[in-house]
C-alpha cells in the first residue's frame, strides 16, 4: 500500500469520512503529510489546530503564521493560539519538552471539545515510534512503555505509525509542497533529539535492521500488556484483596496499581515504576491504616481485607 492507502486504512477503522477531527499541525513535514492526505481523502470536517509555544521567537510566529495560511488553502478551518511555555515549566518545575506536551495536549482537547470531534489526529510516524520505545526503554518503562504509541487511544488517532519518515519526504517531495523546519529539533541537549540524532544510529551501526527489530518486540510487549490490562482489571472488578495481590507477580502487581491510578485520576501522567516500588514497600507490611500518597489529593491505604483510595481529608 502506498502512504494515502495506510493512512486510508487505518483511518476508517474509526468512523466516516464526514465526522469531525482535530488535527494537530505544527506546519512540519509530517503534520503537513497528513493535512494533504486528509484532504485528499476528502476529509470534509477538519479542523486544524496549532499551538505557538513561543519557543523560538519570530520562528515560533512564521509557524503560526504558514499554518493559518495552509489551513485556509485547504478550505479547512484554523484554531491557532499561543502558550508561554518557560513560564509553564519553571511554575511546575517540568523541563522545557514536558511543558510543551502538556500545554499542546490540553490546547488541543480543549479544541476538540469545543468542535464537538470524538478524535485528534497526530502525525507520528514510524521513526517517532522507534524513538519513543528506545526512550522508555531507557527510563525503565515496563510493557506498556515498550509497546510504543498505540495507533487509537481514548481520543488521539495516529494514523501514519506504519509509515517511515523517508516516505514521508519523498511524498512531499514528489507533490512540492512546502513545509517549516524546526531548528530545534537538531538541538541535542534535548533528549528526544539526543535518541534521534546520535543513539539510533549508533545502534543501527551494530544492526542494520534495528527499527524493524523494535517494532516487532514492541508488537510483542503490546500483547503482554494487553493479558495484563486484563487480568488486573478482572482482579479489581472483585475487589482489592490484600493477601491476593500479594500473590501475584510483581509484574501484575504493577499493572493492578497503574490501573487503580487511572481509575482515581483518568490519567497515567506523572505516575512511575519507581512510585510503584514505594506503594509495594508499604503494602506488602500488611498492616491495618497504613497509607502512601496515590497522586494528587489522594492516598492508598490497607483497610483489611482490602486496599482502598481515599482522598485526602482538607481541614475546613
Amino acid at each position: 500500500m502506498n502512504i494515502e492507502q495506510k493512512i486510508c486504512s487505518s483511518l476508517r477503522k474509526y468512523g466516516r469520512r464526514n465526522q469531525k477531527l482535530v488535527l494537530a499541525y505544527s506546519g512540519g513535514p509530517d503534520s503537513t503529510c497528513l493535512l494533504e492526505v486528509l484532504k485528499k481523502l476528502e476529509y470534509s470536517n477538519v479542523l486544524v489546530a496549532h499551538l505557538n509555544h513561543n519557543l523560538r521567537g519570530e520562528d515560533s510566529q512564521q509557524d503560526y503564521l504558514f499554518a493559518q495560511r495552509k489551513a485556509k488553502r485547504k478550505g479547512y478551518r484554523f484554531v491557532g493560539e499561543e502558550a508561554d511555555v518557560k513560564s509553564l515549566a519553571k511554575e511546575n518545575g517540568w523541563s522545557l519538552e514536558q511543558a510543551a506536551r502538556e500545554a499542546r495536549y490540553e490546547f488541543l482537547r480543549r479544541v476538540k471539545d469545543d468542535y464537538g470531534a470524538r478524535y485528534i489526529v497526530l502525525a507520528h510516524q514510524r521513526d517517532d515510534q522507534v524513538e519513543t520505545i528506545v526512550l522508555n526503554f531507557l527510563r525503565g518503562a515496563g510493557p506498556k512503555g515498550l509497546a510504543g504509541m498505540q495507533e487509537q487511544a481514548g481520543d488521539l488517532l495516529r494514523p501514519m505509525l506504519g509509515v517511515s519518515k523517508q516516505v514521508v519526504l519523498d511524498y512531499l517531495r514528489e507533490r512540492r509542497l512546502t513545509f517549516r523546519v524546526d531548528q530545534s529539533n537538531f538541538d541535542k541537549k534535548f533528549k528526544r533529539n539526543y535518541v534521534r540524532l546520535e543513539v539510533i544510529p549508533n545502534l543501527q551501526q551494530a544492526n542494520e535492521n534495528f527499527s524493524e527489530t523494535v517494532l516487532r518486540q514492541a508488537a510483542y510487549f503490546r500483547q503482554m500488556q494487553d493479558r495484563l490490562e486484563q487480568e488486573a482489571k478482572s482482579f479489581l472488578r472483585g475487589g482489592f484483596l490484600l493477601k491476593d495481590f500479594l500473590d501475584m507477580s510483581d509484574l501484575l502487581k504493577g499493572e493492578v496499581l497503574r490501573q487503580k491510578y487511572l481509575q482515581a485520576h483518568g490519567d497515567l501522567n506523572n505516575f512511575t515504576s519507581a512510585q510503584v516500588e514505594e506503594i509495594l514497600k508499604v503494602l506488602i507490611k500488611k498492616r491495618n491504616g497504613l497509607k502512601k500518597e496515590f497522586g494528587p489529593g489522594c492516598f492508598i491505604v490497607v483497610r483489611k481485607p482490602k486496599v482502598v483510595v481515599e482522598k485526602v481529608k482538607l481541614d475546613k
